[in-house]
């Protein structure tokens, strides 16, 4: 029986069992669909526990350029095309958002140490550069230390490409 001959038998059914073939087709569609999404994440464990580094420019690139770290820590995330990682830049950076008119009072957005989704492709096209665990662990006490010691004007350097510990960062009220 064809694919035309099975919907014509369909048709001559009742409304009441079109209805029930409809939500049972339905259920075993979404069945497949969830046994592929879950089989294409499984693919992903290989890359869990990897370390990676890449050149990019943090908080909406108003940072210069630099390495961003991820370890991957699960082959799980929000689809199948993610996997999930600890990032960290090289540097800490923040910004001070003023939310009044006299651009006095607002809240600190700290760029830090997160679990981000990473979409698989990055890593399948090599678009990061694998690093050892130890060189990534590396990276990641340098910027604990340096968050540690770091100043956190509110008032700031407010034109990008500059960090918070070049000079000329901390500005004054006007």
């Amino acid at each position: 029986m064809n694919r035309n001959e099975i919907i014509n038998e369909i048709l001559k059914l009742s409304v009441d069992d079109m209805e029930e073939i409809k939500s049972a087709v339905s259920y075993e569609i979404r069945d497949i669909y969830k046994k592929e999404r879950k089989q294409s994440t499984e693919s992903h464990k290989k890359y869990v526990g990897k370390c990676f580094v890449a050149e990019e420019r943090p908080y909406y690139d108003l940072f210069p350029k630099m390495k961003k770290y991820y370890k991957v820590i699960s082959e799980r995330a929000c689809n199948e095309h993610n996997v999930s990682a600890l990032t960290f830049f090289e540097h800490p950076v923040y910004w001070y958002n003023y939310n009044s008119k006299d651009n006095y009072f607002g809240n600190y957005d700290l760029e830090s140490i997160n679990i981000d989704d990473l979409f698989d492709a990055r890593l399948a096209f090599n678009d990061l550069t694998e690093i050892t665990p130890e060189e990534y662990n590396e990276a990641m006490d340098n910027y604990i230390a340096e968050l540690q010691s770091m100043d956190f004007p509110a008032d700031h350097y407010r034109f990008g490409n500059k960090m918070p510990s070049d000079p000329g960062w901390k500005t004054e009220q006007k």
